[in-house]
Formats: structure tokens, C-alpha cells, sequence
């Protein structure tokens, strides 16, 4: 690799939160340290980069009506690498829970994974 290589290299890693090659990492520490009983994490390369999506439902997949995860207490999530812009997003959620979630501006994984469970946590409040 000559040196521009190099510069390159640096200067694309630079500002991301996770690079394709901690991908598998990722994917691993969010489903595990979500606080939900179902969490699925797929990745998007749609557009400009890779993305995180991960959907969650505060129900368990059993008690979802008819098998539909649609139909369950759901949300869905984006996780972008770039820390430059927000990062983090909920694109879609069950249209009974009110509870607003901004997008926001996560410095690491674990930053998206604790609003995430700050906002579950709100949510289930507002539940009861």
C-alpha cells in the first residue's frame, strides 16, 4: 500500500463509529444489551455507507397477534457510522405508543444503545 493508500485509509476511518470490519461486533453488543424481549439487527448498505437497522419489540414473539411483528409494541432503528451528522433514528414504531423519539447524534455504540434503553424504559412508563 503506497502512502495516499494510507492517508485515505486514515482519513475515511477517521469520524466513523464502526468500521464493515466490526460489523459482526456491533451486531452482537446490540442485540445483547438492548433491553427488550425480541431484537433483530440487520445492516443496510443502501446509499452512502453502511448502516445498522435494528427492530425491537417489547413483547415477546409468542404474544405477538397473528405471528406479525408489525402488530406487536415495535420499534425500528437506524444506526449510521457517521459522527458527523445524527446517527441515530427511529423510522418506524407502533402507532399506539406516543412517546417522541428525536433524532439524535450518538458518539459510540454504546451511547446508541443507551438512548435506545432509555427510551424503551420511557416507554414502558408511559404504558402503565
Amino acid at each position: 500500500m503506497d502512502i495516499v493508500s494510507k492517508i485515505n485509509a486514515i482519513i475515511e476511518s477517521d469520524g466513523l463509529m464502526y468500521t464493515k470490519e466490526d460489523l459482526e461486533k456491533v451486531h452482537k453488543e446490540i442485540e445483547t444489551k438492548i433491553n427488550a424481549p425480541f431484537v433483530k439487527v440487520f445492516r443496510s448498505s443502501i446509499g452512502d455507507g453502511t448502516h445498522i437497522i435494528f427492530k425491537i419489540s417489547l413483547d415477546e414473539k409468542k404474544d405477538w397477534p397473528n405471528n406479525i411483528f408489525e402488530n406487536s409494541r415495535h420499534f425500528q432503528f437506524s444506526l449510521e457510522p457517521y459522527l458527523t451528522k445524527s446517527n441515530l433514528e427511529l423510522y418506524s414504531k407502533d402507532y399506539k405508543v406516543k412517546e417522541k423519539f428525536r433524532k439524535a447524534k450518538a458518539k459510540s455504540v454504546e451511547d446508541a444503545i443507551k438512548r435506545v434503553n432509555a427510551y424503551l424504559d420511557k416507554v414502558r412508563k408511559e404504558a402503565k
